[in-house]
């Protein structure tokens, strides 16, 4: 059967089908089904991709409930038909299927009338929770590979209501903590345990949370108001939820600051914009019934519960406001899903329950999939602004969002094209947090001894063990004060060493700033990559990251120094760190001295500055530039000292600038070559050297450097009085290519 299938297009925009055959595998990674029943074929073994599906909501179809057989059965039987086409005889099978909560909605209706059990719902519902349904022969051609987290619409569900549906000989199994780690490294959870009022109550296991009362009386308000004929489904922007944008609800709801009446204040706006009574029952799935009234008692302080939960003080106070504010727009879910998955030593993190589709996060590592939800409204659908979404995962454990299209009857199914990511911080806020890791790639495990936070607080928690060969993962977060993120930690080692890491990225004139470990990499406002230099700390942006390695056999000499008296900051402010290891100072990346470059005049002031040393300028041209790589040695005022630095001029480069520059630096005695008497300007990021050295005394050794990308590699000893021709120093340039080399 072939026909040309229009496609509507849908935000996230899918890719379109691409070719008329269905039933096919397309190019494209769609597939499309004209809903023809078929047995389903075995389920090849071996890895294959896993189908996350999350916040259908399929209820009793009452016409307060979002799930509507009329508008969405279709897009539910093709998702399975997809999974049953695909568990065999194709490359790269489907061989499980994770259902990630709310696949039973039993909040959705008015406080009058009893939420169904689950024997109504799959009475309601045959073609889907039949016993020849196309949910049992997903499940059938998985063979049972299935796995079930609750949500919170479904937060009462345990396996002897799952174990109702006629499956035949197999069962879904539920996870109980609503949390897991899967075989793929991701955290996979539903997502409301992230929010204050629709996680479970502690207080209260097994009974539901605020957020039920919500959406009982949002119920009674649709009861009352819709037209007839129509249902949930007919209403626009249902994604929060029944049209409510519940960020205008309560103006303390926004801020940081909401306190302890919150509950209250949240109910009693709900209450009275429904125009429920507070005094009105709401029957209950147990056949019991409760009022709003007395809701509002139960669960007053649930605020100090989750300031409490998290260490209270200024921490508690800011992730209980985070989790508010993912309750009612989806904000900081990717806070909190980040938070998880670092938790559980996972690469990411998978969860739904916000209805807004989201793949990965901005400027993280941690990978990120929000599946959206799998009942949007017709008019939404119509206008492009909701979609039938869920997740897939790759068999490399890689997460995307997938949906199911419709036109002119034929369902389609197939990965999305440009999906927003995710923020853990939101404008107006900036981020100042460090994100730090520890890659153990010594023979001996690491054991934290302690942490410190001289700012922020720590959102994942240095690991207590960092076993030989893995990485470690933590995140320290600014405060809401200004202050920035500031602190370190401490590992021991075999034989009873220590190594101390320390980390901070200040708001204001102070500068950033990381040491520890053998070696780092860092930088600032995007992740590393492969160019970034070792050992070096960008002085200025955020957030920061940093990258630790330990390995065998001691230090290499990278500081773990926090400037704070008057005298460590004037050497910070010099453009100068210190390493306590080697007890030796040594130049930043970008200090001021960066931009005077380097002239002939500053070897001949040396005398001047009391700095007795040896020179070594070596010359050379390369790539359209004169290069000059100058090595110095000998005593630097009280220090005794070593340096590298690398400059360069395009040849004939004339300014003004130059002009008065050139005219004043000085010849150098003996020298008559005219470009070795010119002002050069410092390397820049591009053409950075990795580059090491170490000083000896008398042919002991005073200290090391490197190796590392660096344009200026400096040591400088404090009040170790040497003679230049006492010293002498080991170096090694690495150049950028072959050409240069020979140059050299």
């Amino acid at each position: 059967m072939k026909q040309q299938i229009p496609v509507r297009d849908t935000r996230p925009q899918p890719a379109e089908p691409r070719s008329e055959n269905l039933g096919q595998p397309l190019a494209s990674g769609w597939w499309c089904v004209a809903q023809e029943d078929s047995d389903p074929p075995p389920r090849d073994d071996g890895k294959g991709r896993t189908v996350v599906i999350s916040d259908i909501h399929i209820g009793a179809n009452a016409k307060t409930c979002w799930y509507q057989k009329s508008v969405h059965e279709g897009y539910l039987a093709s998702l399975f038909d997809y999974v049953v086409a695909h568990a065999a005889g194709v490359d790269d099978p489907v061989t499980k299927m994770v259902i990630l909560g709310d696949l039973f909605d039993l909040w959705t209706y008015p406080p009058n009338e009893r939420p169904p059990a689950i024997e109504d719902i799959i009475a309601a519902n045959e073609r889907i929770l039949g016993t020849d349904g196309t949910l049992s022969k997903a499940v059938h051609a998985l063979r049972g590979n299935v796995i079930y987290l609750r949500g919170n619409h479904d937060i009462g569900m345990r396996q002897a209501d799952l174990n109702r549906l006629p499956l035949g000989n197999y069962q879904i199994t539920l996870i109980d903590d609503d949390v897991m780690v899967d075989a793929s490294g991701l955290v996979l959870t539903h997502g409301h345990l992230f929010t204050m009022f629709n996680a479970p109550d502690p207080r209260y296991p097994g009974e539901v949370p605020v957020g039920h009362f919500v959406s009982r009386a949002i119920a009674h308000l649709l009861e009352n108001t819709l037209a007839d004929k129509l249902t949930a489904a007919n209403l626009a922007n249902q994604g929060s939820p029944y049209g409510f944008d519940l960020g205008a609800v309560i103006p303390a709801l926004v801020t940081a600051g909401a306190g302890p009446s919150i509950t209250n204040l949240f109910l009693d706006y709900i209450a009275a914009r429904c125009g429920l009574p507070e005094t009105a029952p709401i029957l209950m799935a147990d056949g019991s019934s409760t009022t709003i009234q007395q809701v509002k008692r139960k669960y007053d302080g649930l605020w100090d519960i989750w300031v409490g939960r998290f260490g209270r003080g200024e921490a508690g106070e800011t992730i209980a406001a985070k989790a508010v504010k993912a309750d009612y727009a989806g904000d900081y879910m990717a806070w909190f899903a980040q938070k998880s998955a670092w938790d559980h030593a996972a690469r990411g993190a998978v969860t739904g329950h916000t209805h807004v589709p989201r793949q990965g996060i901005a400027n993280s590592t941690c990978l990120y999939l929000n599946c959206g939800f799998e009942c949007p409204s017709s008019p939404d659908i119509a206008g492009g602004t909701g979609a039938f979404n869920f997740g897939v995962i790759d068999s490399n454990g890689v997460p995307a969002l997938w949906c199911v299209v419709k036109g002119n009857g034929v369902y389609c199914v197939g990965p999305v094209n440009d999906v927003p990511s995710d923020h853990v911080v939101y404008a107006p806020d900036m981020d100042y947090s460090c994100y730090v890791t520890i890659t153990n790639n010594s023979s001996n495990p690491l054991e934290r001894v302690t942490q410190t936070a001289d700012h922020g607080f720590y959102v994942t928690y240095p690991p207590a063990t960092i076993a030989p060969g893995a990485t470690g993962r933590f995140w320290l977060q600014d405060p809401p004060d200004l202050s920035g993120a500031e602190g370190g930690t401490t590992y021991g080692l075999a034989g009873g060493n220590q190594l101390r890491f320390v980390f901070g990225c200040p708001m204001g004139v102070f500068q950033n700033y990381a040491g520890g470990g053998s070696s780092f990499v860092a930088s600032s406002g995007s992740m590393p990559d492969p160019s970034t230099p070792r050992n070096s700390v960008p002085p200025y942006g955020h957030p920061l990251f940093v990258d630790f390695t330990v390995d065998d056999g001691g230090v290499a000499g990278v500081g773990d120094w926090t400037p704070r008296s008057l005298l460590a900051l004037a050497v910070d402010a010099a453009g100068f760190r210190y390493d306590p290891r080697q007890d030796i100072i040594y130049s930043k990346m970008d200090p001021l001295q960066r931009k005077f470059g380097y002239a002939y005049g500053y070897d001949a002031a040396a005398l001047l500055m009391d700095a007795i040393i040896d020179c070594e300028p070596i010359f050379f041209d390369y790539n359209g530039k004169t290069w000059m790589i100058e090595l110095w040695k000998g005593q630097y005022g009280l220090e005794t000292g070593c340096e590298i630095g690398v400059y360069n001029r395009t040849i004939g480069s004339t300014s003004f600038v130059y002009g008065i520059l050139d005219d004043t630096v000085g010849n150098r005695p003996g020298d008559s070559n005219p470009s070795h008497n010119l002002f050069f300007d410092c390397a820049n990021d591009s053409e950075l050297l990795t580059m090491s050295s170490t000083l000896y005394r008398n042919g002991q050794k005073v200290f090391s450097r490197g190796p590392e990308k660096h344009w200026w590699l400096t040591g400088f000893k404090w009040g170790l009085l040497s003679e230049p021709e006492e010293l002498t120093m080991d170096v090694s340039i690495e150049c950028l290519d072959s050409v240069m080399r020979t140059a050299l």
